[in-house]
C-alpha cells in the first residue's frame, strides 16, 4: 500500500477539526460563536453596513469573553465599539 502524501501533523490537524466522527466541531479550550448559514445569506445580512457587521461582532466577542453564558448582561460600550472601528 503506497505510503500518504499528506504534510506531517496534516491528520493530526485534520482530526483536530473534524472531531472523532468526522463533523466540524468548534476548537476546544477557546471560545467561539456560530453565524447560521439562513444568517449569512439572508438579505438582511448582506444590506448590513460594514459598521453594522463590526457591532455584531463586538457584542460576539463580548458574549464569548462572557464564556457565552451572560447573554443579555453584556456590558459594551461607546469606547468599546470605538477601539474595534466602528
Amino acid at each position: 500500500m503506497p505510503r500518504s502524501r499528506e504534510t506531517p501533523g496534516a491528520y493530526a490537524r485534520r482530526t483536530y477539526f473534524l472531531g472523532k466522527k468526522g463533523r466540524n466541531q468548534p476548537p476546544k479550550d477557546e471560545p467561539w460563536a456560530w453565524m447560521t448559514q439562513e444568517l449569512l445569506t439572508s438579505d438582511a445580512w448582506r444590506c448590513l453596513p460594514t459598521n453594522g457587521r463590526k457591532v455584531v461582532e463586538r457584542v460576539q466577542i463580548e458574549h464569548m469573553s462572557h464564556a457565552g453564558i451572560e447573554n443579555g448582561n453584556l456590558p459594551v460600550t461607546h469606547k468599546n465599539f470605538i477601539d474595534h472601528g466602528v
